[in-house]
């Protein structure tokens, strides 16, 4: 091979790999003993790829390094047939691309020493990317330089003729002339991991005699001189790559004595004993955009495009959440560098996790979830890809990522009264203003950790959420409702997808329990609701929401009686019937002493409800679980009834009292005072015949005492 690149002599051999991974090491021929060529001690080679019947080493791939011994430059060849043409490897890790077509190996002779300048192709960017062809112009400059020296000698003269002594040590050689001829070589376009191999030398003439003993001047002042010249011929290789959009270029190097001169130019100067040169231009895409979108995911499993709750990116204008990709760094997990939370404002939304897929209009059709979402390196060299769960062959490159939320269940606190109405459960902290707010006896109550409030959120998660009375999440069992503190009781729970829900009728059917045990949990983005923590279902609306149910538990009535007067009997008995309005409910619990409970009946639309009783003296009763409202007291037994709230004197009508307004714990004292015993022993009060009997015969008597006075 010329210094030009042309060949001036080849010789061939061949041997045939199949497609795949073929190893040719056993095919490869000693390159000194083939035919036609010998060497003679100063003859160096390389080996090459390229297409069959190439005439100039432009159209090669030099593949080794150059060497005169004839086994030490033999490679271990493999080659393999790859989605981007064949690819060749020397010691069966690193690959490097070559081309398409019939390729053939060649060895390539020098009759001197040259640099095999290696230029390297990296792309890093995606799988796009990597078919992509990176233009470079090479130019090869050889400049020869003449270099000339002067030696001065004394002149002898003998009868025999005259001999020259070299005067010194001669001086030394001095730079002369040069000549430059630049050669541009044709453009070579390289894609990832190709390269193109070029042959410079450096080549050093042997000293030549140019002019022999002259002389100038004359008599004593003439001198004698010889001149020598020997040549210097270099080539200097200059690689330009051309400029491209989105991509950014670095130049490395691994040898000395080459110097990048700007981002895309490389520039190398060959010299005596060079060692071989490799340069590598890295082609980075720049930062990509990938599109984060917000959704929300519906109890029906709808996933509905909400970018309008994330926070507000840099440019208001951008319609979607935009994040930038470093291809040039590791590995870039969306998870650990943007925590959930950091991407929405609104507030009541729990994070359902990351999925990816496609939207049209407002509806996501998503896949996942997935654990991590990852945008770097995949399994083959330099190319990123975007994937999901570290696994590289699970690439989504085309589709969107999406952040998905689920509204968090809330708990809503209610009352349940006649019919099934539902009414929310208010609160005062001052025992006259009334707030939405959650109080027992009038103060506020925590549980769980927090303050116990309406519309209260419940963390929920893939993990079950357990709402009992034991080791879950609890409820307060007694509240009281607005200023009144009227006590309510837990009874029972349930759900419904509905927020505003106003009777039983409005939950979800069967979700109703009043073993006041609800079970949540997030599967496939959605919250369901459990009555075991086995069975899931759906809710069946936007807003998943769990109804705490309280039943009235009202006011107590507590009444004593006294039975007082000289003819009081202690065993004696009294009917009392305690009626109202606001009586609803069909039993009501009685505590104390000293009574029996006939009955106990509702209102109705014409009649109020009752509670009749029995007592006598001595009693102290408590009826509880009184609503607020309007309640008479009628007593029956023949005694005369007065009564007392405090030390205040009730009005008494027909043994009958009214307390206008039950609105708390009242005591309520009875007395009935008995008259005293007749002389005939017989209770006046019990007996009133036998009085108008005895003032009947008095009457007589005294009626026929006078007849006889005024008869005698």
């Amino acid at each position: 091979m010329n210094s030009d690149g042309s060949f001036t002599e080849k010789h061939a051999d061949t041997a045939t790999g199949a497609l795949g991974e073929f190893s040719m090491a056993g095919s490869i021929t000693a390159p000194l003993t083939m035919g036609g060529y010998s060497n003679n001690g100063t003859t160096y080679y390389a080996y090459a790829l390229g297409t069959d019947g190439a005439a100039n080493v432009s159209g090669m791939q030099i593949i080794t390094s150059a060497a005169n011994n004839q086994n030490s430059g033999r490679p271990t060849l493999q080659i393999r047939n790859t989605w981007r043409g064949y690819e060749y490897s020397l010691n069966g890790a690193n690959w490097t691309g070559c081309g398409y077509g019939d390729l053939k190996l060649y060895v390539l002779y020098f009759e001197s020493q040259p640099t095999i300048v290696t230029l390297n192709e990296k792309t890093i960017g995606t799988a796009e990317d990597m078919t992509k062809n990176f233009k470079y112009t090479v130019t090869v400059t050889e400049t020869v330089t003449t270099y000339k020296r002067t030696d001065t000698f004394n002149r002898n003269i003998s009868w025999s003729g005259s001999t020259y002594t070299l005067a010194g040590t001669g001086t030394p050689y001095q730079s002369g002339s040069s000549t430059s001829a630049p050669v541009v070589l044709p453009n070579v376009n390289l894609a990832d991991r190709e390269q193109q191999a070029y042959t410079l030398f450096y080549i050093k003439s042997q000293d030549q005699l140019v002019r022999d003993i002259y002389s100038t001047g004359s008599g004593n002042n003439k001198k004698y001189y010889r001149d020598y010249t020997y040549t210097v011929t270099t080539q200097t290789i200059t690689i330009v790559q051309s400029t491209e959009d989105e991509f950014v270029t670095e130049i490395t190097e691994v040898s000395d004595g080459a110097a990048a001169q700007n981002e895309h130019k490389w520039v190398y100067t060959t010299s005596a004993n060079s060692d071989d040169q490799f340069v590598t231009y890295t082609n980075t895409h720049t930062p990509l955009e990938v599109e984060v979108h917000l959704g929300i995911v519906g109890a029906d499993g709808t996933i509905t495009l909400c970018d309008d709750i994330r926070k507000a990116p840099a440019d208001p204008e951008d319609p979607y959440y935009v994040l930038s990709l470093d291809l040039g760094g590791d590995e870039k997990i969306f998870l650990r560098e943007i925590p959930s939370a950091d991407l929405y404002e609104a507030e009541g939304y729990g994070f359902a996790g990351v999925y990816y897929g496609t939207h049209e209009g407002t509806v996501i059709t998503a896949e996942g979830p997935v654990s991590s979402v990852t945008y770097g390196k995949v399994a083959m060299p330099n190319i990123h890809e975007l994937y999901f769960d570290g696994n590289t062959s699970n690439r989504k490159g085309s589709y969107h990522v999406y952040y998905l939320y689920y509204p968090m269940p809330k708990m809503v606190y209610v009352k349940e009264t006649s019919g099934g109405a539902l009414t929310r459960i208010s609160g005062s902290l001052d025992g006259t203003t009334v707030a939405d707010t959650i109080t027992y006896n009038g103060a506020s109550m925590e549980l769980n950790g927090v303050t116990v409030e309406q519309e209260q959120r419940l963390s929920v998660t893939e993990d079950t959420f357990a709402i009992n009375q034991g080791a879950g999440f609890r409820v307060l069992p007694r509240l009281d409702d607005g200023t009144e503190k009227l006590f309510l009781l837990y009874t029972k729970i349930g759900v419904s997808g509905n927020g505003s829900a106003d009777n039983t009728n409005d939950l979800i059917s069967g979700s109703v329990t009043d073993s006041k045990a609800m079970y949540l949990k997030v599967d496939g983005a959605q919250v369901k609701w459990s009555l075991n923590g086995m069975t899931w279902n759906a809710f069946d609306g936007a807003e998943p929401t769990v109804y705490v149910i309280y039943k009235e538990i009202g006011y107590d009535l507590e009444i004593t009686k006294v039975v007082d007067g000289a003819s009081a009997d202690d065993t004696r008995t009294f009917t009392l019937t305690i009626s109202s309005y606001a009586i609803t409910e069909s039993s009501y619990a009685v505590t104390g002493t000293g009574y029996n409970t006939i009955s106990a009946a509702p209102a109705t639309a014409t009649a109020p409800g009752t509670i009749v009783l029995t007592i006598r003296h001595g009693s102290d009763i408590t009826v509880k679980g009184l609503s607020r409202g309007e309640y008479t007291l009628t007593e029956s037994g023949g005694a005369v009834m007065s009564a007392k709230i405090g030390d205040e004197e009730q009005t008494v009508t027909d043994n009958s009292m009214t307390i206008a307004d039950l609105h708390e714990n009242t005591k309520v004292d009875i007395t009935n005072k008995m008259p005293p015993i007749a002389p005939t022993g017989f209770d006046f009060d019990c007996h009133p015949f036998v009085m108008l009997l005895g003032l009947g015969a008095a009457l007589a008597l005294i009626f026929k005492a006078g007849r006889r006075r005024r008869e005698d």
